[in-house]
């Protein structure tokens, strides 16, 4: 059985390693400035899940949203980062994290939790499901870079 905690500052280089891995489209750099921010923040959390040799292997990354989401207003626990390494994925990691997630916000007063996920990421959809999560919407971003014509 795997347990799920808060992290604490010694696992600073295997939570970096697994953000790098879920995010590996962002420069290592800014992930690595990012994580400063989770640790001080208020109204956040980061539960890591560790392995039974020693290490970790998964995190969820936590926020309270005190704003709309998905067109209501209210607050609102948001799944801003949620990964498990590949060796240990299918045996409950992903859902541990969560449950440990949602004793956080329910704790907290907030008694709904949002999450998402990239539209080709099939496992990521499916893992949502397995553990509750009803697909709400579907967004596709833009972007479109500008020059100055004025000249």
């Amino acid at each position: 059985m795997t347990m799920t905690r808060f992290l604490m500052p010694e696992d600073a280089i295997e939570w970096q390693r697994m953000r790098n891995a879920l995010w590996s489209d962002v420069p290592a750099e800014e992930l690595a400035s990012e994580m400063k921010g989770w640790l001080e923040g208020d109204g956040c959390a980061v539960i890591v899940a560790e392995r039974q040799t020693g290490g970790l292997c998964g995190f969820l990354e936590l926020a309270i949203r005190p704003c709309a989401v998905n067109g209501e207003l209210g607050r609102f626990g948001y799944v801003e980062g949620w990964y498990v390494d590949s060796d240990v994925r299918q045996q409950g990691i992903g859902r541990s994290l969560v449950r440990a997630a949602e004793r956080w916000l329910l704790a907290r007063g907030v008694d709904e939790i949002h999450s998402d996920a990239v539209i080709e990421n099939r496992v990521s959809q499916s893992s949502h499901r397995a553990i509750g999560f009803v697909e709400v919407d579907r967004l596709v971003h833009f972007r479109k870079k500008i020059q100055n014509t004025d000249k």
